[in-house]
C-alpha cells in the first residue's frame, strides 16, 4: 500500500516547504516537517527508524536535506528502504551535480529522483539513477490568494514592504549563492572562455551550465563520484553574475525607469555606473513578503539562473500567481508555458529588455490582459498539489 505518510525534512520557517506540506495534506497525507537532524539522532523522539516502527512513510527531501554528507545519510536511508517501508524522493532545485558532489556514497541511485530541471533528467539516468522525474517550481494557490486579486493603486505601492515605495522596476536576488567562495575554493578559469561568456550575454546567448560542459571539454566524463562538477558550475556562477548585471544596467541607463533591488551589498559596487536611479535594499523575508512586494511592482524581473540549463526560477510563478506582471529572460523551461503568454513577456538582450518595458508602459491595458491571464493559467496548472499528484500517483 502506498504511504499516507510524508516525512519532510526541514530547517525552519520556510515557504517552499511549507507550499509543499499544504499540497501533500491536500492529496491526503499527514505531513511530518522533522529537523534533518533528528532524523539522524538515535537517542531522540524523531530518529527515523523510530518514526518508520509507526507505519509505511514516504520521505520527500529537498536537495538531498536530512540526507547526511559523505553517504551516512544515503546509507541509513537504503537500510530504510529495505527493512521498512519507505519511499524516498529526493527532489532536486538546484543542480543535481552539486548537491551529489558532496555524497561519496552511490546509494542515491536507488531512491526516486526529481529535477526542477529536465536537462538533468537523461544525464542522471545515464549515470544509473533508477528514476528520475522531471518536477518544475510551481505555486501554492491559497497562499497566492492571500494577497488579494485586485492590483493595488500607485499609492498603495509602498503597502507593507521594507523601505517604501517601490520604484517602477522590481528584482530580488543576491549576487551569489551563500557559501559560493568556499563551494568553488581553488578553482580557475581561462581568460578567455570568461570573456567569450560576457560577449555571449550581451548578444542575448546563455552560457550556462551545459555550454561550460562543453567548453571545458567535460560533457564526456562522468560528473559523478567527485567534484568535477564544480568546474563548468563555476564558469556558470561567473556567467550568471554578468548576465544580471548587464540586465538591470540595462533597466537603469536605457529605460526612465528606477530599479528597487532587494539583494547584499555588493550589487552597489557592481552597478556603481546607475546612481541614484537604483534603490539597493537588504535581502527580505521571502515568506512574509514575497507576494505583496511581487503584486504591488509595476514590473517584476526574473533572470533564470545558468547554474541550470533549462530550469525556472522560483521567481516567475510567484509574480504570476499573484496578478503581478513579470519580464523574464528566456531559457528553454519556458516551453512549460503556452507560446502566447511566454511570447509578449520574454526577451533575450539587454535591448530587448528595455524594449519590453518601454511596450508595456504604453499599453497599461494589454498589460493587465496578459497579467490575468497568466494568474489563470499559473493556478490551474502549475500548483504543488498538481505537481506532486502527477509524481505520486
Amino acid at each position: 500500500m502506498r504511504p499516507r505518510r510524508v516525512i519532510l525534512p526541514d530547517n525552519g520557517k520556510d515557504l517552499l516547504r511549507t507550499e509543499l506540506a499544504l499540497a501533500f495534506e491536500e492529496l491526503g497525507f499527514s505531513v511530518l516537517r522533522a529537523r534533518p537532524e533528528a532524523l539522524h539522532d538515535q537517542h531522540g523522539a524523531g530518529y527515523l527508524p523510530r518514526l518508520l516502527d509507526e507505519g509505511p512513510a514516504l520521505l520527500f527531501s529537498v536537495n538531498m536535506q536530512g540526507v547526511l554528507p559523505g553517504g551516512a545519510g544515503s546509507k541509513m536511508l537504503a537500510k530504510a528502504v529495505a527493512r521498512h517501508d519507505l519511499e524516498v524522493v529526493l527532489w532536486f532545485v538546484d543542480n543535481p551535480w552539486h548537491v551529489l558532489s558532496g555524497m561519496r556514497d552511490p546509494d542515491w541511485k536507488i531512491f526516486t529522483l526529481a529535477v526542477t530541471d529536465r536537462s538533468f533528467v537523461e544525464p542522471l539516468r545515464r549515470a544509473g539513477a533508477r528514476r528520475v522525474e522531471h518536477l518544475p517550481l510551481a505555486v501554492d494557490p491559497r497562499l497566492a490568494r492571500q494577497s488579494g486579486v485586485e492590483p493595488p493603486s500607485a499609492g498603495a505601492r509602498s503597502a507593507g514592504l521594507p523601505g517604501g515605495a517601490l520604484r517602477e522596476v522590481v528584482f530580488a536576488g543576491r549576487t551569489a549563492f551563500p557559501g559560493k567562495e568556499t563551494f568553488f575554493a581553488g578553482l580557475e578559469l581561462p581568460p578567455a572562455l570568461l570573456e567569450e561568456a560576457g560577449l555571449m550575454g550581451l548578444q542575448g546567448r546563455r552560457a550556462d551550465f551545459d555550454w561550460w560542459l562543453k567548453r571545458l571539454h567535460l560533457e564526456q566524463t562522468a560528473l559523478w563520484p567527485g567534484k568535477k562538477s564544480r568546474l563548468p558550475g563555476f564558469g556558470a556562477a561567473h556567467s550568471n553574475k554578468i548576465w544580471r548585471e548587464q540586465r538591470l544596467l540595462a533597466v537603469l541607463e536605457q529605460t526612465a525607469c528606477g530599479l528597487t533591488l532587494f539583494g547584499d551589498s555588493a550589487w552597489r559596487a557592481d552597478l556603481r555606473k546607475a546612481g541614484s536611479r537604483l534603490d539597493l535594499r537588504p535581502p527580505f523575508d521571502y515568506y512574509a513578503y514575497a507576494h505583496r512586494l511581487y503584486r504591488q511592482a509595476a514590473f517584476s524581473l526574473n533572470l533564470n539562473s545558468l547554474l541550470l540549463g533549462a530550469g525556472l526560477t522560483q521567481r516567475i510563478f510567484d509574480i504570476w500567481s499573484v496578478q503581478g506582471f513579470c519580464l523574464t529572460d528566456d531559457s528553454p523551461g519556458l516551453e512549460i508555458f503556452p507560446a502566447e503568454l511566454t511570447r509578449p513577456v520574454t526577451f533575450s538582450t539587454p535591448e530587448e529588455l528595455a524594449e519590453r518595458i518601454a511596450y508595456f508602459q504604453a499599453r497599461p491595458g494589454q498589460k493587465q490582459e496578459l497579467s490575468l491571464a497568466w494568474r489563470g493559467h499559473i493556478l490551474r496548472e502549475h500548483t504543488y498539489t498538481n505537481r506532486l499528484a502527477s509524481l505520486l500517483f
